[in-house]
C-alpha cells in the first residue's frame, strides 16, 4: 500500500472509533407535530402544518466540578411542511461552562 493509502484507512478508522466514543454517551430524541386551525376559514382555507424534529446531545468537555459537570453540545434540526411551504431550521448549542450557552442556528423556507 502506499503511504497516502495507509494515511486514509488510519484516518477513516480513527474518525469511526472517535464517532463511536462521542455518541456512545449522547441522548436523542425525536418528535412529530401534527399543527392545524380551529378557527374558522378565511376563504374556505385553513391552515396545517406538520413538523419533524431531531436533537442529539451528547457530552463536551466535562469535568468533576459544578462549573463542568453537565457540559454538552446539543444539535437540533427540524423540518416543517405545509400545503404551501417548506422550511428547514438546525440551530446548535455549546455549554462550555455551566453558565455560558453558545448558540448558532440558520433557517432556510420557501
Amino acid at each position: 500500500m502506499h503511504n497516502g493509502k495507509k494515511f486514509g484507512l488510519v484516518l477513516i478508522v480513527l474518525v469511526l472509533i472517535g464517532s463511536g466514543i462521542l455518541f456512545a454517551q449522547s441522548e436523542i430524541s425525536g418528535n412529530v407535530k401534527l399543527i392545524g386551525s380551529t378557527a374558522p376559514p378565511k376563504n374556505w382555507i385553513n391552515e396545517a402544518k406538520a413538523e419533524i424534529g431531531y436533537t442529539v446531545k451528547f457530552p463536551f468537555l466535562q469535568g468533576e466540578g459544578p462549573l463542568f459537570s453537565g457540559n454538552n453540545i446539543k444539535v437540533k434540526g427540524i423540518l416543517g411542511v405545509t400545503p404551501i411551504s417548506v422550511s428547514l431550521t438546525v440551530e446548535g448549542v455549546i455549554t462550555p461552562v455551566a453558565v455560558l450557552e453558545l448558540s448558532v442556528g440558520g433557517a432556510l423556507g420557501t
